[in-house]
């Protein structure tokens, strides 16, 4: 797992999304793929139409109907989340992203009686 490749990665994959070029979508795919393994192999399950996303982890994305390009991106996220790429938020509402280091700059603590 290479966070700075995944996130160099799904950033080429989401400027330019190239569904209209097999080969292209192809090799972004799989650069995706290549950066989140070996903890993250994305598996693509269907039955019949129903299309849904497993990961080696042992995730699995909710089911959709023909809606193979839904689990593959409910699968990046999961792996960005993973990855501390997708930005988290403090119990004061500041945003950070612990990829790059941050972390909350406040803690919830349970009431003692």
């Amino acid at each position: 797992m290479n966070v700075k490749e995944f996130r160099e990665a799904l950033e080429q994959f989401l400027k330019n999304i190239p569904y209209s070029n097999g080969e292209k979508y192809r090799q972004a795919w799989n650069a995706i793929n290549a950066a989140a393994a070996p903890e993250h192999v994305p598996t693509m399950t269907s039955d019949g139409m129903n299309d849904q996303m497993e990961c080696s982890c042992g995730w699995k994305s909710r089911g959709y109907w023909d809606g193979a390009d839904y689990a593959e991106k409910e699968w990046r996220d999961h792996v960005a989340d993973d990855m501390g790429i997708l930005p988290r938020k403090c119990p004061c509402g500041k945003e950070y992203l612990p990829a790059d280091g941050g972390q909350a700059c406040h803690k919830l603590l349970p009431i003692e009686k």
